[in-house]
């Protein structure tokens, strides 16, 4: 079961020009993560539907990416349950 999930400085780096968060790269059942932290990954897209399936979802780290927007369909499966949400530059 993961509670925790925390991945290492520039984890997601790749050579292309737009980097793109992709739900496949994590395991399918998230139903009980606690905590994701996504900092200094150079991400610059989450795609809609990244967070369906982690209701249990209360910290979630962003800072030191490349993130422009998230609309309210990106993160609303788990803004009701967020207490910590970090999105600095």
């Amino acid at each position: 079961m993961v509670k925790y999930l925390l991945t290492g400085h520039k984890d997601f780096i790749d050579d292309k020009t737009e980097f793109i968060l992709r739900r496949d790269w994590f395991a399918t059942n998230l139903d009980n993560l606690w905590s994701l932290d996504l900092r200094s990954n150079k991400i610059k897209v989450i795609p809609e539907g990244f967070f369906d399936r982690m209701p249990k979802l209360r910290t979630l780290k962003l800072s030191n990416n490349e993130i422009n927007t998230i609309t309210w369909n990106i993160i609303r499966p788990v803004w009701s349950s967020l207490n910590e949400f970090w999105i600095t530059s």
